[in-house]
């Protein structure tokens, strides 16, 4: 008995060696990465004019102590609460109107700024334009780019140019396609938003179609594809054609979706019929 038991303890090590070394993948792969930035590169970036845009998240008492020049207080520390995420809702309209990178500075580049940093990743922000400061705010060198609360006259530019970030309640209107024929013939200025996928794109589009390829709209994946066009949206004041295969479901909730993130609803139409009801066959582009 004991010589089986023998034999079979290797074979137990084995066993679980091998699921230790799964349950370690499994954590690695679900385990957030972030963007972090250092303080000479920051300097390097601010030295040389460089389009940024730094949301600060100190207490008010911290900030008001010292705050890197430029930046945007919100007082969002820790950022655990729904009220701490809402102090953040006030940069949504900035961010997402540039295709600035977003540079999170909280005291000490831990827990506050990842939770930050997951806060605008769920607003569909592009992952790939946030950085957290690493080591924070305290561990800031460059005292000549420092800020107090005796010099508040930057604070004071940078947050009148911050628009409050509204999201709206979408209104699903149409628009006919000899609408759209007209305002592409007279050059009208329109955003024509096409959410179809992207085999479908390349066999038909209307001309000066803008390629998303996020239909049917209901996946964060497809939400992330439109994302990539607030800034234009966001930008302009031109009416928003949303064209989808069928001018169905998935152009409704592309409606919902740009209003959720602050786009005026009553700029935003759906095409009526979608691609498959489009008759100007002079006006569709393959590719």
């Amino acid at each position: 008995m004991q010589k089986n038991l023998l034999r079979l303890f290797p074979l137990l090590l084995v066993g679980l060696l091998a699921i230790s070394l799964a349950l370690i993948g499994c954590s690695s792969e679900s385990k957030t990465e972030y963007q972090y930035i250092s303080a000479a590169e920051l300097k390097n970036k601010l030295d040389a004019g460089e389009d940024v845009i730094i949301v600060d998240i100190q207490v008010e008492e911290e900030f008001n102590r010292h705050f890197i020049k430029g930046a945007i207080p919100t007082y969002a520390f820790p950022v655990e609460t729904a009220e701490d995420r809402a102090k953040l809702v006030s940069t949504l309209q900035e961010i997402k109107t540039s295709n600035a990178p977003v540079i999170i500075v909280c005291p000490r580049g831990g827990g506050g700024a990842t939770r930050t940093y997951d806060y605008y990743k769920g607003e569909f922000v592009s992952e790939d334009r946030l950085f957290i400061l690493a080591d924070g705010q305290e561990q800031w060198p460059y005292n000549n780019l420092l800020g107090s609360i005796d010099n508040t006259e930057d604070i004071k530019q940078k947050s009148e140019s911050v628009q409050i970030f509204q999201p709206k309640e979408a209104i699903i209107q149409y628009v006919s396609p000899e609408q759209v024929k007209s305002d592409i013939e007279n050059d009208t200025d329109i955003l024509l938003i096409d959410i179809q996928p992207e085999n479908d794109f390349r066999k038909h589009h209307i001309q000066g179609s803008i390629a998303t390829y996020a239909f049917p709209v209901t996946s964060n994946d497809d939400k992330q594809k439109l994302a990539r066009i607030l800034p234009d949206v966001l930008t302009s004041e031109a009416p928003v054609y949303v064209l989808c295969p069928r001018g169905r479901s998935g152009a409704e909730n592309t409606l919902n979706f740009l209003a959720e993130q602050g786009v005026d609803p009553n700029r935003m139409f759906i095409i009526e019929g979608g691609q498959a009801g489009w008759p100007y066959e002079e006006l569709v582009v393959t590719q």
